[in-house]
């Protein structure tokens, strides 16, 4: 009886300290896994992971949230400072394009003859020597000298004898008739130059009258044979007589220039000889049917 006893109370001790040994297992177990889990979630813990150290301190939960944007953003900018810059560059482009042509427009119109012009006249006059022209430019729109008026065929000074010098010149007196100097009478003179004598002016006459014309002088029109002052027809010297004031600027290039208009030829028949056929106005001139009752001859 008491053997059963016994061997009751070591079987119940046996199972009494397995259960305690299955526990503390079970314990350790639960502890360490613990432990496992919470050193995985939080590695910065122990302070032992220096590499993970630096990464977080360079990229936090913060920035990895917001750097996206921050990228967009900046994107975003460089492409509106690359549009700014495209358009700003179209623009220069465009005005300097625009201030190309109206060079361009400035250097096409600009007659290089058209010397220290005053504006003072309406009209300004270019005198071409190695094309004989007489050219007159009226101002435009913006009171420039670019329109060309009138062309008419001159003569100027003999280059081997008496050349007519270049330079800018203006006018002052005018006259009906006067002898110039090569002894000769002119029709309509506009005085250019006092101390060369030089003069604007119908081509010589043996006297004050319309029928005593040289005949050759008029056919040397178009070619530098005068004295010096620059001859025309009778009808262009006095369109210049009446219509240029004085103060009107003169300049006589050595340049070619526009040509003159063609004038009638002369006819040769004698009873034609002396009169100019553009001088309608000479008493009894057989180029018009009915001379001008008024004499241009006084």
């Amino acid at each position: 009886m008491g053997s059963k006893k016994d061997s009751k109370r070591v079987s119940i001790a046996v199972i009494s300290l397995l259960a305690v040994f299955v526990f503390l297992c079970a314990f350790t177990v639960i502890v360490y896994q613990g432990k496992r889990n919470g050193s995985e979630s939080d590695p910065l813990e122990d302070g032992n992971n220096p590499a993970s150290v630096s990464s977080s301190e360079n990229v936090t939960p913060t920035d990895l949230s917001t750097q996206p944007d921050e990228q967009e953003s900046t994107q975003a900018s460089d492409v509106s400072e690359t549009t700014s810059t495209v358009q700003t560059t179209a623009s220069t482009d465009a005005a300097t394009s625009t201030e190309a042509t109206t060079a361009a427009e400035t250097d096409k119109n600009k007659n290089e003859y058209i010397v220290n012009p005053d504006y003072q006249s309406e009209y300004y006059v270019v005198v071409y020597l190695k094309s004989q022209s007489f050219v007159v430019y009226k101002k435009d729109k913006s009171g420039k000298y670019t329109n060309e008026y009138k062309t008419f065929v001159c003569s100027t000074g003999a280059p081997d004898t008496t050349p007519t010098k270049t330079g800018v010149y203006k006018i002052s007196k005018k006259s009906r008739w006067k002898k110039l100097s090569d002894n000769y009478y002119h029709q309509f003179t506009s005085l250019i130059d006092e101390t060369e004598g030089y003069h604007i002016c119908s081509v010589a006459y043996k006297q004050k009258k319309g029928s005593t014309m040289i005949d050759s002088q008029y056919d040397g029109l178009g070619q530098a044979v005068s004295s010096g002052s620059i001859q025309l027809s009778v009808g262009d010297a006095r369109w210049v007589n009446l219509n240029l004031p004085a103060g009107t600027q003169i300049s006589i290039a050595d340049a070619e220039g526009a040509a003159g208009q063609s004038l009638p030829k002369r006819n040769t028949k004698s009873k034609y000889s002396g009169y100019d056929p553009t001088d309608q106005w000479a008493s009894g001139t057989p180029y018009f049917s009915t001379g001008s009752t008024t004499s241009t001859e006084s």
